[in-house]
């Protein structure tokens, strides 16, 4: 019997979390201990696309036309190093506007359940909002998991994907997905004011906010830009640690 395919949704508010740079890394990590892993890109601006080497096309069957029935998961898929990505492309924007009727947050869970037997985990990158593709992402998960940067606005962002979670939970009558915060560190650029909130906020939301803090993602986005990263290779010990620690909270 195969075992349950694991889905983690990666969501902000608020961009230049690293959220995007986290899916892919992350990824890699669960690679590494020997899971099969699809990352899904539903965000228009197809940056795990562009990361993992594909040329965003809207001519290209993506996550737009999964969502909208128009094609089925299969299509989408492009092999990449050790794991496979779901791809988007900027049809995804006039999407998300024709799912406003009562199924169109369930799309998601749908196409997915299409391809379980080939994974063993899911990573979903998230625009940066909560909208439609966003609940899309959240009724489908496991496990929410928002970044939370020392040089944003922390605390709205907790609350607001707090909120978006539970309206999930309340629309659905039922526990879909835990919320869990993991903390991101600018390691070039501490300022201590932010340091002090993200320290309050790991006190206040203790149960939310997972062991693992990551340090790096500003040098690892770099990184890629910049083409120095292998594609098939953790950057840091740290992504390891955290990819251990989500699949431990999805055993619970």
């Amino acid at each position: 019997m195969k075992a349950k395919l694991n889905i983690i949704s990666i969501v902000s508010p608020f961009g230049g979390t690293g959220k995007t740079t986290l899916v892919f890394e992350l990824g890699k990590a669960f690679v590494s201990i020997n899971q099969r892993v699809l990352l899904v890109d539903l965000d228009p601006k197809s940056d795990l696309t562009s990361i993992a080497g594909i040329e965003p096309d809207p001519k290209y069957l993506s996550m737009a036309e999964v969502l909208l029935r128009e094609t089925t998961m299969h299509n989408t898929l492009a092999n990449v190093g050790d794991f496979t990505v779901a791809i988007s492309s900027s049809n995804l924007s006039a999407a998300e506007g024709r799912l406003k009727q009562v199924d169109g947050i369930i799309r998601l869970k749908e196409a997915l359940e299409e391809v379980s037997p080939m994974f063993d985990l899911v990573i979903v990158d998230c625009p940066p909002n909560l909208g439609r593709l966003t609940q899309n992402a959240i009724v489908a998960s496991d496990l929410t998991l928002t970044p939370v940067l020392e040089d944003l606005n922390i605390e709205n962002s907790v609350i607001s994907v707090n909120e978006a979670v539970n309206s999930v939970r309340q629309q659905f009558n039922t526990n879909l997905t835990k919320l869990k915060i993991v903390r991101v560190y600018d390691d070039k650029d501490h300022d201590d004011k932010n340091v002090q909130i993200i320290n309050e906020i790991s006190e206040k939301y203790s149960d939310q906010v997972l062991k693992t803090t990551i340090a790096q993602l500003s040098r690892i986005r770099e990184g890629y830009q910049q083409g120095q990263l292998e594609m098939n290779m953790v950057s840091t010990d740290e992504i390891v640690e955290l990819s251990k620690e989500l699949l431990d909270e999805m055993r619970v």
